[in-house]
């Protein structure tokens, strides 16, 4: 009975620097789509170094760490045993770069900005 309840501690021990990256990547990947959307926002007035910083980040990576933020989610729901919501939570980025141009949304920016 000893050795289960051991057993059992090593394991959820073996899993413990999940949640501290999973919290990193959710405030990276935070941090991206608010930098992004800014930048969007001040190429359309006419700044061209905002567009060359928007298409930099570009979606691409903003997808991939919200890919790397799902599963970190789901590392931490189903070996950790943690909390199900994170998991639930995190594909709210849009996968549609992976499939297409990802950097579509930035040809009306170039139309109106300094193109």
């Amino acid at each position: 009975m000893g050795t289960d309840v051991r057993t059992a501690t090593k394991q959820k021990n073996r899993w413990r620097w999940i949640n501290p990256a999973l919290r990193i990547g959710a405030a990276v990947q935070v941090v991206l789509v608010v930098v992004q959307a800014s930048l969007a926002g001040l190429s359309l007035t006419g700044s061209s170094e905002a567009l060359v910083w928007h298409e930099s980040i570009g979606t691409e990576r903003v997808t991939l760490v919200g890919l790397i933020v799902l599963l970190l989610a789901v590392l931490n729901w189903r070996p950790r045993r943690g909390a199900a919501w994170p998991a639930l939570v995190a594909p709210n980025e849009p996968v549609e770069p992976l499939g297409g141009d990802a950097l579509a949304h930035c040809q009306p920016c170039r139309a109106v900005a300094l193109c």
